[in-house]
């Protein structure tokens, strides 16, 4: 037989599991938005070194 306290137990893990579920859905969501919007504009290459860290010069007033 269960006793209570492992019921409580087994009911508080059913509650936190569909909360991570939940936010890892919204996280996912949101991630992919933000991909599909920003287009081929997304630099995903990590740090830059050498000729490839290079850009233009900045304006002088």
């Amino acid at each position: 037989m269960e006793s209570a306290a492992v019921r409580d137990n087994i009911k508080r893990l059913e509650t936190s599991m569909w909360k991570l579920v939940v936010g890892f859905i919204v996280f996912a969501a949101v991630s992919l938005f933000v991909i599909m919007k920003a287009g081929d504009k997304v630099d995903m290459s990590g740090e830059k070194h050498g000729a490839d860290a290079i850009s233009a010069p900045a304006e002088t007033k």
